[in-house]
Formats: structure tokens, sequence, C-alpha cells
């Protein structure tokens, strides 16, 4: 079994280097192998033969098939009799794509804030991608993103009194609990993090000291809000009446 489909690559790295991956050229208009005039195959390295890898993991269903490993491919009949809403649908399929790309240790992806726990600038991602490219494994593809802010609003009827200085510092407290959490998860994690409804409810109960509430919504709904890999919860408007 293989997680490499066609050509035969070295999976087992040495402590600071992989060797140059490498993988059979391939037609993706066609969707077949690219061969030389003499009916060979034509080897690519780099990046190039990566992105062959990616193609093919990304059109092979896992688990089914026994000529690879279960490391493999991409989970996706799960999702075509499974009723959810889009942007729940969105948030799964883009976790499975990305658990699916993640198995390959030439792919390496970083998520990261500032000193503040906000969105990076650009000149500090450039910063930490030119740090990691001298210190990264040879033949690895780098990517460096900053996590980008899920603005929570928040509109309730409140029963009673609200402490507003407690509300808004149990929020807070909650968010970068949640925040550690979501930038510790290990990048094949399929742990989904979300903003909970029940949390909120609890904090407006709990930490603002209020009687009770009607009619929380979060985003305009009742339900959790998912985050997706790169959003970190970030407190929006706030209507209480």
């Amino acid at each position: 079994m293989a997680e490499y489909p066609f050509a035969a690559v070295q999976t087992t790295p040495t402590e600071t280097e992989l060797p140059l991956f490498k993988e059979y050229a391939w037609d993706f208009n066609n969707d077949c192998f690219i061969y030389d005039g003499n009916g060979k195959h034509i080897l690519l390295e780099g990046n190039e033969a990566v992105k062959i890898w990616c193609y093919k993991a990304l059109k092979t269903e896992r688990f089914m098939y026994l000529a690879y490993t279960h490391g493999f491919g991409i989970e996706l009949y799960p999702f075509m009799a499974k009723v959810m809403g889009v942007m729940q649908r969105k948030s799964e399929l883009k976790r499975m794509i990305t658990e699916s790309l993640m198995v390959n240790p030439y792919i390496v992806k970083l998520i990261i804030v500032d000193s503040n726990m906000e969105t990076a600038s650009e000149h500090l991602i450039q910063q930490v991608f030119d740090h990691i490219q001298e210190k990264r494994a040879i033949g690895a593809m780098l990517t460096v993103v900053s996590a980008k802010p899920k603005p929570i609003d928040i509109t309730a009827k409140i029963i009673g009194t609200l402490n507003s200085a407690d509300f808004y510092q149990g929020i807070a407290q909650y968010f970068k609990k949640l925040t550690n959490k979501i930038l510790s998860r290990g990048v094949n994690s399929r742990k989904i993090y979300y903003v909970s409804y029940a949390q909120i409810s609890s904090i407006i109960i709990v930490e603002g000291e209020a009687d009770d509430h009607l009619g929380l919504r979060i985003n305009g709904g009742m339900e959790n809000i998912n985050l997706d890999d790169e959003e970190l919860p970030v407190l929006g408007t706030v209507i209480f009446t």
C-alpha cells in the first residue's frame, strides 16, 4: 500500500532533510500520464511534483482502494446523504480537504497571529516565512497564513440588570481559551471548534448576573457558530435591550 500513488518516494525523513519529492508528470486536462518521445514517463521534482500528489489525493476516496493506505485520499461520500447547513457543509469540506493534504510531510502550513492574538500583518507573515525557509526540511512546500477574525455578534433581551463589565470579561476569557485550543490543534485533528450558543447564554446569566434573557441570537441565529481552520472568534456587535 502507498500514500504516494505513482513514483516510488522515500518517505522516511532524516531529522533535518526530506529527499526531493518526485512524481510522474500528469496531464490534468486529459487525466493521464505524460510521456516523452520514447514513450517513457516524465519525472517531475519539487513543488510541481507535490501538485500532482495533491491532485491525485483529492480525486481518491479514502478507505476505498486497497492500493493505498488509510491515510491517502479524501472522505467525500459521508457528505452525499448528510443534511447540514450551507456554512456547516463548507466548513466540513474545507476541513476534509486540509486533512487530506496535510498527511504529506512535504506540505507545511502554519497559521499565525501577532503578540496580541490578532491578525498577523503581511510583514510578520513574510518574516515568519523567511525564517522557516531557512530551517525547514528541504523539498517541503511551505505556506504561512494569518488567522482570520470571526466576528461574533450577540443580541438579546435582558431580564433584570446586566453586569456589563463582568459579562465582557467573561466573553474575553472564553474567546481566549477557545483561541488557545484552536492554535494548539494539530493539522490532522478532526476536532471542530465552535462558539457555543449555550456558553454565551451561560456567560450572560453567570458572569453578567442577569436574571434571564429572551431571544438570544448569535450572528443572527440560535445555533453554535463553527470556526474554520484559520478563524479565531472576536466579539462583534453586542445589542442588549
